[in-house]
């Protein structure tokens, strides 16, 4: 359990459940207010796609043998469970934050990853660093924002933070093969509104570094942060919170219908 006070707050972040806590109370993620608009439709081809290959697998040749029929069902029902995709990401951010906190001087150089394809997705992100020299502020940053008006409250991990061309920047590595931009730009506008309030320093611009993966090429999108994306940031989260009361009240609803 990793621990951030935050202007007298203590947030308190589990990494394997990826889950934000205040006082005993789970918070609502960046990320989750970020994939508010996420279309999800693909999710049900992809799993329908998995669901078809499993059962080529087993049902090629002479069938399923009967010990293996409880097998084959839970590999069907675990399909969309896959973390390999998850686990890349995740081995890709903690080097980021070693090579980050090493041009910070506060740590040594790390050594180069052993697999290929992570050396590939970090080596563009590297070369990026070496070439416009930024100053790295701070590297895995937990970041808490607490809306004045609604008492509305998220946290989350801001990846790194920086200085550049005498602009205060916030950046979010991505190593997805593929990356919904404005949910990710939503996730990075709402990033912002925390480090402002955090810090007392406004934001100037949002980085979103797409990491290589599987022969795609290096990309550095750069969004202008705004007054007008403030108030979309404040908005989102505040229909997020809505969100998860409604899907609170329908399963309420439910549970006493039930009764």
């Amino acid at each position: 359990m990793k621990e951030a006070h935050i202007n007298d707050v203590k947030i308190e972040f589990d990494p394997i459940k990826h889950q934000y806590w205040l006082d005993e109370r789970s918070l609502i993620s960046g990320t989750r207010i970020g994939s508010l608009y996420e279309d999800k439709v693909w999710m049900k081809y992809w799993v329908s796609d998995m669901c078809q290959k499993l059962v080529r697998t087993y049902l090629d040749g002479s069938g399923v043998p009967e010990e293996k029929i409880e097998e084959l069902i839970k590999k069907i029902n675990d399909c969309h469970k896959d973390t390999t995709a998850m686990d890349f990401g995740n081995a890709c951010h903690a080097w980021m934050e070693k090579f980050g906190n090493y041009k910070r001087k506060k740590r040594r150089k790390p050594a180069k990853p052993k697999s290929e394809a992570m050396k590939n997705a970090v080596q563009p992100m590297v070369e990026w660093i070496e070439e416009h020299n930024p100053e790295i502020i701070a590297c895995e940053e937990i970041v808490y924002y607490l809306d004045p008006d609604w008492d509305l409250d998220f946290s989350g991990t801001l990846d790194i933070r920086f200085m550049l061309d005498g602009l205060h920047c916030i950046g979010d590595y991505k190593a997805a093969k593929k990356i919904d931009l404005t949910h990710y730009a939503l996730q990075m506008v709402v990033y912002a509104l925390a480090i402002e309030q955090c810090t007392g320093i406004p934001v100037d611009r949002l980085y979103i570094f797409k990491l290589p993966k599987e022969g795609l090429k290096f990309q550095v999108k750069i969004i202008e942060m705004t007054d007008q994306l403030r108030k979309g940031g404040r908005l989102a989260n505040y229909l997020k919170h809505m969100e998860k009361d409604v899907e609170k009240a329908l399963k309420n609803s439910s549970t006493k219908k039930g009764t």
